[in-house]
């Protein structure tokens, strides 16, 4: 008494509000036009999240044809853990509002931002309340990354006391690198400070541009 029945699938991986909502991974169609990429770094990450965490939302399918509106790569990551269901959600949109939706839920990822002093924050009680570093670096964040995050300061800046905000003030510039270009960052980062005697990111950049405008 109290067995499960043989055919009874396994959903301890998804949180218990979300197991009414299972079906088979097998029964779900991949959107051959889907405008979102998943490469293996990607996969990797979410099957890490799955690992730890479970699978905490949804997928979004259309009713009637089950093709995947919102969760192509949690799909692929589910299928390289074995797993046999997963949760999902029916939406009944016709093409356009399908095409619509996808694009926008892909998007409106792209437009969020970092709270970075808070991230340095969250980070660093975790490694105090002992997580792993590797762990962190699994979900994702690269580890000369999260070496910057910590040892940065992210205080606010000093302005003087005769400031005035209508003169102008401190700005904040950023930038975004890929892959490639982070590596020879990290990589040549020590050594241009040591030949320009910036000690900072904010003042090696300043220190070439007078270089560049003054030739």
């Amino acid at each position: 008494m109290g067995r499960k029945p043989k055919d009874e699938p396994d959903l301890s991986h998804i949180l218990p509000d979300l197991r009414p909502l299972a079906v088979r991974l097998d029964t779900l169609v991949p959107d051959v036009d889907n405008p979102r990429a998943h490469g293996p770094k990607d996969v990797a990450i979410l099957k890490e999240s799955f690992k730890l965490f479970g699978q905490r939302s949804a997928l979004v399918v259309r009713q009637g044809t089950n093709v995947i509106q919102a969760g192509h790569g949690r799909r692929l990551a589910a299928m390289e853990l074995g797993w046999t269901h997963i949760a999902v959600v029916h939406s009944d949109d016709d093409d356009t509002t399908s095409r619509h939706y996808q694009l926008t839920d892909n998007k409106s990822a792209e437009a969020s931002e970092w709270d970075w002093p808070r991230v340095a924050s969250v980070i660093g009680e975790m490694l105090d309340d002992g997580a792993e570093r590797d762990d962190f670096v699994l979900l994702g964040w690269d580890d000369g990354e999260l070496d910057m995050i910590l040892a940065a300061d992210w205080s606010p800046p000093k302005l003087d006391k005769d400031y005035d905000p209508k003169l102008g003030g401190v700005h904040h510039v950023h930038i975004e690198l890929n892959d490639d270009e982070f590596a020879e960052y990290k990589e040549g980062f020590p050594r241009a400070k040591q030949v320009t005697g910036a000690k900072t990111v904010d003042q090696l950049f300043m220190t070439l541009l007078r270089r560049v405008v003054a030739e």
